[in-house]
């Protein structure tokens, strides 16, 4: 049924421009321009993303997917092309708070606690974190990622998979637009990492943000994802984009479906086609 799976590159039609929330439009990013051996890391990128929708970049190691996510969230520049984010450029989204970027690691300060970690964006923008609605906000969030009962314990004290959840509720708490997330369950072991995935996908249903995500690991993409965007090796070029159209909600379950297999399948051959 391979040959059956959706999946496009052609011009998005003016519906899908007017329902993206995120456009990027023939952006190139070139590495040491004026060097002698500028590196091409992207090469005329064309994505819009709609909202609240969860779309996964995979791709050879090496094709450019940190960096677009980079480009996306206005921490590097694109060197030609434009990126919007819900209409305005991406540079007045992140200062708008509009943003929020989830590392491959935790970056948890081990001085604060956990409540203290998850106020830390707070205190940032300049908010009184000791105000009751504040710490109730904090504490609700901390109780959406499942870590209710920890808000005093420390970093050190906590599993790798509870050091992510803190994370997750540190880029959740000022309720931004956007989710940048570049392979944030990758250093875990596998049976965590499965379990974050569970977490991540209970917390999309429940909150519904727009989400960016990189991954290296296929079977995470399509359980997650409402689309993957496949890169081709460097320069990276989006060669293929393809609808995962398995229904919401998942669950464990939706592993064991035909249709995941045939996704997780197809993908994995696309992937390894592109490095023999």
């Amino acid at each position: 049924m391979t040959s059956d799976i959706p999946s496009k590159v052609e011009e998005p039609t003016e519906q899908e421009l007017s329902e993206s929330i995120i456009s990027v439009s023939h952006v190139d990013k070139v590495y040491g321009q004026e060097s002698r051996d500028p590196i091409r890391a992207l090469e005329d990128i064309n994505l819009n993303i709609r909202k609240n929708e969860f779309v996964s970049l995979i791709g050879p190691s090496g094709c450019g997917k940190t960096t677009l996510l980079k480009c996306v969230g206005d921490i590097i520049e694109p060197t030609t092309g434009k990126i919007s984010i819900d209409g305005q450029p991406a540079t007045t989204a992140r200062h708008q708070n509009l943003i929020a970027f989830f590392f491959q690691e935790d970056v948890l300060l081990p001085w604060r606690s956990v409540m203290g970690n998850v106020q830390l964006p707070l205190e940032i923008q300049g908010k009184n974190t000791d105000d009751p609605a504040m710490r109730e906000q904090t504490q609700e969030v901390i109780e959406t990622v499942g870590l209710q009962g920890f808000e005093n314990s420390r970093p050190q004290e906590l599993s790798g998979g509870m050091r992510q959840r803190v994370a997750l509720a540190r880029g959740f708490v000022y309720n931004p637009t956007i989710f940048l997330m570049d392979e944030p369950f990758a250093a875990l072991d596998e049976l965590t990492r499965r379990k974050m995935n569970q977490e991540l996908l209970r917390i999309h249903e429940e909150i519904r943000k727009t989400t960016l995500f990189v991954t290296h690991h296929i079977p995470e993409a399509v359980w997650l994802s409402d689309r993957v965007v496949i890169l081709s090796p460097r320069p990276g070029k989006v060669s293929e984009i393809v609808d995962i159209e398995l229904e919401r909600p998942r669950n464990e379950e939706t592993r064991h479906q035909e249709a995941f297999t045939e996704y997780e399948e197809y993908l994995t051959k696309t992937v390894m086609e592109f490095e023999e």
